[in-house]
């Protein structure tokens, strides 16, 4: 004989709600590098500016590339050397750098902006957390492109209005304490060019050297409600690239990254693939912004470029909030004292009731 106790309880029903088809698709554009708008040939020594700290010697030389020689004596406190220079770049070209840099191994370094606001009010263009600072030094020529609206938000956590721009580009070396010796910092490439978006349709192959591509969208505000909460997405589309490179895809709300898919690598040849983005993997940010206040899937490539892209279909679902969601009701404390009660006393008494009327009916043997 078995006994079974249940638990009342509640469970609320949830409604799935489901965006889908091209036509969720109000614009389409590919982000691609234009024109350069900035560069130093790096050949002439007196537009930089060395800092460094006591007993530290540094010196540096620019022909065609700026290499500055350090040497860190030991210490028993972090040390640190900076190489900078002005410049003036609007942020309004959402402006994209591009450096080729060779840093000795064993050695860290990192690359830091700064500017003003438009009001003329300093403005910081780079955070601790970015993956431009207190880099490993590789000992090879290292390709960085870096976004300086990105970084001002991330910076910040708002995009720059318009009239807001870069003053000042910094390198910098760094030795933790103990750590001394002979290290090298050389620059052979520093440019900066407009980021260029070109619209296309969406359902259309778009070709070129493309850094990204933006799909805004037209989800209805009821669903973005509190009442409602994003579930899932599925992206079907055809892509090529460099397969030297990887590609992620956001889906994005205004500037908060609410899903993500895993990390995809590109064929050469133009291919089918299915990209799930889930809030689990809601992790990190794309490398450009283009739309602040807008509700957009974004594909973000990174390492190398992708050659062309086409949209094949988008299912985007949402979830109803439940007011109660309980696998126990607590509201009446009374009832948990009963079950209390039935396991602790009722239930046990049962069971040796049970077993003396077991053992109560066994036939007595004759002795005959």
């Amino acid at each position: 004989m078995a006994s079974v106790v249940m638990l009342r309880g509640t469970a609320s029903p949830r409604t799935v709600f489901n965006v889908s088809g091209v036509h969720t698709v109000t614009s389409a554009y590919a982000v691609e590098t234009g024109d350069t708008i900035w560069s130093d040939d790096l050949s002439n020594m007196s537009q930089w500016h060395l800092e460094n700290q006591k007993d530290t010697i540094m010196q540096a030389e620019a022909n065609g590339v700026l290499i500055m020689n350090v040497t860190f004596s030991p210490q028993y406190e972090p040390q640190a050397v900076n190489l900078y220079r002005a410049v003036n770049i609007s942020l309004d070209a959402n402006p994209v750098f591009s450096i080729t840099v060779k840093v000795s191994a064993g050695i860290h370094y990192g690359m830091r902006l700064s500017g003003v606001d438009e009001n003329n009010q300093a403005l910081s263009a780079w955070s601790e957390s970015s993956k431009f600072q207190h880099r490993q030094g590789l000992g090879i020529d290292e390709n960085l492109t870096l976004n300086a609206i990105t970084e001002t938000y991330l910076a910040n956590g708002f995009v720059p209005l318009v009239g807001s721009r870069i003053t000042t580009i910094r390198f910098y070396l760094e030795a933790p304490i103990g750590q001394s010796g002979q290290f090298s910092l050389a620059l052979s490439r520093v440019s900066v060019a407009r980021t260029n978006l070109t619209p296309f349709d969406a359902n259309k192959q778009v070709s070129g050297n493309i850094h990204g591509i933006v799909l805004s969208l037209n989800v209805p505000p009821s669903l973005q409600s509190g009442n409602q909460q994003f579930f899932d997405t599925f992206i079907g589309f055809y892509v090529s690239g460099n397969p030297h490179g990887t590609y992620l895809v956001y889906y994005l709300q205004n500037l908060s990254v609410l899903a993500r898919s895993y990390g995809y690598t590109p064929r050469t040849t133009f291919s089918y693939n299915l990209a799930f983005l889930s809030p689990s993997l809601a992790l990190g940010f794309p490398t450009f912004i283009v739309f602040p206040n807008s509700t957009s899937i974004v594909l973000d490539a990174q390492g190398a470029g992708l050659t062309a892209f086409r949209l094949d279909d988008v299912s985007i679902r949402f979830l109803q909030q439940s007011a109660t969601t309980s696998t126990l009701s607590l509201a009446d404390p009374t009832l948990l004292l009963v079950y209390y009660i039935g396991f602790l006393f009722v239930v046990p008494t049962a069971i040796v009731i049970l077993l003396s009327r077991v053992v109560g009916r066994e036939p007595v043997k004759s002795n005959d």
